[in-house]
């Protein structure tokens, strides 16, 4: 099992996405559609756009585009799980810390 799923994955994108130190109440970023809408607003607030979301048998992935042109890719075993991993990404991540 990864260290990205679930949980530890909600904490990473609280931590580095949001800025968040609170640990105490975390939404379930990766599991739930009304706190991913929460992560896709924020990335939407640094410039980033969902461009493509393609699924398999069992994969999706996320493309993230940011208005510079950059692209991150993200991949879970559904559509929040990918944006989550997308979200991560230092590429994102970074752009957050430059604000």
């Amino acid at each position: 099992m990864s260290l990205d799923l679930g949980r530890d994955l909600d904490l990473k994108v609280h931590r580095l996405l949001f800025g968040q130190t609170d640990m105490k109440h975390v939404p379930g970023y990766s599991t739930n559609f009304t706190a991913c809408l929460l992560v896709e607003e924020r990335l939407a607030a640094l410039g980033w756009t969902r461009i493509a979301t393609e699924r398999d048998r069992s994969l999706t992935s996320v493309t993230l585009r940011h208005a510079d042109g950059r692209r991150v890719v993200g991949q879970g075993v559904d559509q929040f799980e990918a944006t989550c991993k997308a979200a991560i990404r230092p590429e994102v991540t970074r752009t957050g810390r430059d604000l």
